[in-house]
């Protein structure tokens, strides 16, 4: 048998040769160039027909509803009408925050009325085992922190607002890893 002879048709009439290939013509591609003509893969069915495969290329992608409408849609932005008043102000420059110019600020010391201490717990939703010795070892941390600056506070460095607030909440850094300390011991092993 020749390669070149026809032994039967495949779904959608194409001939199918005896080396059980079809033979796709070329097509124009979107950009004018030319496919050359394709040699497909035929197989023959328990029915008897032949059924050939589509190259991967030529199959149309599935499209939403949404990319339909936006491609035939023209594009413009909502809501503009394309036309700009003609007395219509044009938006200002706004001006630098004058929080970003900060200049040599200089230090009034302890404010006249001090603001109250916050009491307040710092965090109670560490349940877990790891959860708490987590939250323990920053505990500690915090106050390892505290010590170092109680020191120097001793040896005379003045401390500024931030490490002074952060040395008036050593008992309640201290009472938090008391209370973590219970709820560990507690917790079933």
């Amino acid at each position: 048998r020749s390669t070149m002879e026809i032994i039967g048709r495949d779904q959608n009439g194409r001939a199918v040769y005896a080396d059980r290939c079809v033979v796709l013509p070329g097509t124009r591609r979107p950009d004018g160039t030319r496919r050359k003509d394709r040699r497909i893969r035929a197989e023959q069915l328990a029915d008897g027909s032949w059924k050939s495969f589509v190259p991967q290329d030529e199959v149309q992608s599935y499209e939403t509803r949404a990319v339909r409408q936006n491609r035939t849609r023209e594009r413009t932005i909502p809501g503009y009408s394309g036309v700009q008043p003609q007395n219509a102000p044009r938006p200002k420059k706004e001006a630098p925050k004058k929080s970003s110019l900060v200049v040599n600020k200089v230090d009034k010391g302890p404010p006249l009325h001090p603001e109250p201490e916050d009491t307040r717990p710092l965090k109670e939703t560490a349940e877990t085992e790891d959860e708490l010795r987590k939250r323990m070892k920053n505990l500690r941390k915090k106050l390892k922190h505290i010590v170092e600056l109680a020191e120097k506070a001793s040896e005379g460095i003045v401390l500024d607002a931030d490490q002074q607030d952060k040395l008036r909440r050593a008992d309640i850094v201290q009472a938090e890893l008391t209370e973590l300390e219970i709820r560990l011991a507690a917790l079933p092993v």
